[in-house]
Formats: structure tokens, C-alpha cells, sequence
């Protein structure tokens, strides 16, 4: 555990445990400028159970994530290289819901950091989470899912973000008509309008329509 994480967790505790004439907190704000999520800026809670669920291994909520990529963001701003989007605008609920408002602001968050070399989407699959990561410069992104190998149309995100990127390469978002991926030690080669949906499993890839996608 490194000093950082040793100070909150002592502050964790610290907080929880109960002392004469002091009430339990239950609950922390963590704020947010509009250039962190590229949306209007505010605050939300982290619950301190979760905070204990998280140390337990039993859950891992979505305000955890968001202070994750809050940190990340902190971290990484001398370097600018990685973006992000905000999980909570893309969560399975929405998507489902408002899927022209999530849609909508996939394209804005991109055209916003199109000068990075890749951008994290923590994604919701119902009780699980998977890493997107954008490369726009190739027009590729790769999922990490710890359950391995899933189908395209098991990932709810997948129709709406092509749909997105498209509208992305429509605004002059920063992309490669012609995609050139190292894999495995071999050059494989596209040329497409815009992405290809490619998953690799077991060292082979099967081409799909246009979002190319690296299962890792």
C-alpha cells in the first residue's frame, strides 16, 4: 500500500470509529470541476460502507471510480496524455433511458481530449465493470474484461459508442482512416470510414462492423 493510500485509510478509520461525543460520519464530498467530467461541474458523495466494501473486496460503487479517475486525472496532468469520461454518464440505466443525451455526450467528451493518447470508459455491465480504452489516433479500443471473452452485443455501450463515433469523425475528430495495429507480433491492416469491432481471443480476431475492439 503506498503513503497515500496508508493516509486515507488511517483517516478512514479514523473517521469511522466511534468516539465519546462525536457522531459517525457516514459520508464524504468529493468536488468536481467541468474540465474533470466535461460536464457542469459539482459534487457527490462517497459513502464510507462502500469505502469498507472496497477494502473487503465485496463491491466497488460508482462514486469510487469517479474519485479514481479524479486522482488519475491529478496524477497525470503534467503529462496530458490520458483522458477520461465520466462512468456516471454512461451507466447502463442511462444508456437504456437517455441514449441520445449519453450519445451526445460521448461526442462532446471526445472532441474535447481528441489530443490524447487514449481515454478510460469505466463501463457498468449489470453487477460488473470493464475498462474501455480509446485510442483515437487508431481508431481502436481496447476492453478489459476480467470475465474474458464476451460477444460485441453482450457490451450495452457498444451500438451507442459507434454510433458516437461516427458523429466524432463527422465533426473532424482527430482519427485514422486507415488503421494499422500491432498484434501478437503480426501488422494487421483496415481501412474503414470509422472503427472496426475486432475481439481477440486465444490469439485470433474475428472482424465485426465498425468499432475495433481488443479484448485483453
Amino acid at each position: 500500500m503506498g503513503k497515500q493510500s496508508q493516509r486515507f485509510h488511517k483517516w478512514y478509520l479514523a473517521m469511522t470509529t466511534l468516539r465519546p461525543r462525536r457522531q459517525l460520519a457516514t459520508h464524504f464530498m468529493v468536488r468536481y470541476e467541468e474540465h474533470d467530467f466535461h460536464i457542469a461541474p459539482g459534487e457527490y458523495p462517497v459513502e464510507f460502507i462502500d469505502v469498507f466494501h472496497m477494502y473487503n473486496d465485496l463491491a466497488l460503487v460508482i462514486s469510487l471510480h469517479r474519485s479514481w479517475i479524479l486522482y488519475m486525472r491529478k496524477i497525470d496532468k503534467y503529462r496530458g496524455v490520458v483522458g477520461f469520461l465520466d462512468p456516471e454518464m454512461v451507466l447502463q440505466r442511462r444508456i437504456a433511458q437517455e441514449a441520445d443525451e449519453v450519445g451526445a455526450y460521448i461526442v462532446k467528451a471526445l472532441l474535447a481530449q481528441q489530443d490524447k493518447e487514449c481515454i478510460f470508459v469505466v463501463c457498468q455491465e449489470g453487477y460488473h465493470w470493464v475498462l474501455l480504452v480509446i485510442f483515437p489516433k487508431w481508431n481502436t479500443v481496447y476492453i478489459i474484461d476480467s470475465k474474458g471473452y464476451q460477444p460485441p452485443s453482450s457490451y450495452s455501450i457498444n451500438k451507442l459508442f459507434d454510433r458516437a463515433f461516427c458523429a466524432y469523425v463527422k465533426q473532424k475528430g482527430r482519427h485514422d482512416m486507415k488503421l494499422v495495429t500491432q498484434l501478437y507480433g503480426k501488422i494487421i491492416r483496415h481501412t474503414f470510414n470509422h472503427l472496426v469491432v475486432c475481439f481477440v481471443d486465444n490469439m485470433s480476431c474475428t472482424t465485426c462492423y465498425h468499432l475495433q475492439i481488443f479484448l485483453v
